[in-house]
């Protein structure tokens, strides 16, 4: 007689909520996190209104860093009291490796819109205008305007990649947990500038691209990384609008012509069509590619 039995599950209400493991099912986790986690992004985001009046442009360095300490306060408490696991499950510690995948999502995020910006440039649709002003002031903001970016970054990660994107890996697949976490992704930014059914899918289609990042290596600094450099290089760098958004100082001008399904228009490259083929031929790399994967320190911590 085999003394190994299965763990009984539970029955009834019980059994629609937890697990066999006794623990809330990871889709009810996923949806608490979103659920804590958007009111307390609302709440803050009213605050900050109240206090500092309209927002024009992006908020500033304090209140992204508010937004990512609660966001971190949260997971936390989420990987504690509703996994009974490690904080470092979350994928956002100083492992050995951390700093070579920020540099690759960095190194990956330069490499797309750089193919966005010279395909357009080649059809004769973004023509290359002046530079910007030089200074001390100028490089100054630049840098600061570079910190945020990069603590925007992390914050939208931790929302769309952090721990309710991965409970929801655990409960409809890795694929699954993509899929909705993109088009998510994509409807959350509706509210933008000069937004368009184009861009909004492009969007979606961005946010996939930051979701295999993670999943290449289950650490949210690749998408970190990504994210940070190709929105620091579209808007900075190449002044092209971020998400409908003009970010300055800018470090070059550029003159944008022809038609907006193809340059994307005001909303900047995620409207246009050579977004569409480039975040398409990324995701597809990213999924393919064998030199990614999951640092041995990771991958101890998850199991």
């Amino acid at each position: 007689m085999n003394s190994f039995t299965e763990p009984e599950q539970p029955r009834g209400p019980a059994g629609f909520l937890l697990g066999s493991d006794g623990l809330l099912r990871p889709l009810w986790r996923a949806l608490g996190f979103a659920g804590v986690a958007y009111f307390s992004v609302s709440l803050l985001g009213l605050l900050y209104v109240g206090l500092a009046g309209p927002v024009q442009g992006l908020p500033g360095i304090p209140y992204y860093l508010i937004l990512t300490a609660v966001l971190l306060l949260e997971s936390w408490v989420f990987i504690l009291a509703a996994d009974e696991r490690n904080f470092r499950t979350l994928g956002l510690w100083f492992y050995s490796g951390w700093w070579r995948e920020a540099l690759g999502g960095i190194g990956i995020g330069l490499l797309l819109i750089s193919i966005v910006v010279g395909v357009t440039a080649a059809t004769h649709t973004v023509q290359f205008a002046g530079w910007g002003r030089v200074g001390l002031t100028v490089w100054l903001h630049l840098l600061g305007t570079a910190v945020g970016l990069a603590i925007a970054a992390a914050l939208e990660e931790l929302l769309f990649r952090g721990y309710g994107f991965q409970r929801l890996i655990d409960a409809i697949g890795s694929w699954g947990a993509v899929a909705v976490s993109s088009i998510v992704f994509g409807l959350a930014h509706l509210q933008n500038p000069s937004v368009t059914v184009l861009s909004t899918v492009n969007t979606a289609l961005s946010g996939a691209v930051l979701s295999v990042a993670y999943l290449k290596t289950r650490g949210l600094w690749l998408p970190i990384g990504l994210h940070w450099a190709w929105n620091f290089c579209m808007g900075p760098v190449f002044s092209f609008p971020v998400s409908g958004l003009r970010i300055e100082p800018v470090m070059l001008h550029i003159a944008i012509g022809g038609p907006a399904w193809l340059t994307g228009g005001e909303y900047g490259p995620e409207g246009g069509v050579v977004l569409t083929v480039a975040a398409v031929g990324a995701i597809v790399w990213l999924a393919l590619d064998t030199r990614i994967g999951v640092s041995p320190e990771m991958q101890e911590a998850l199991e």
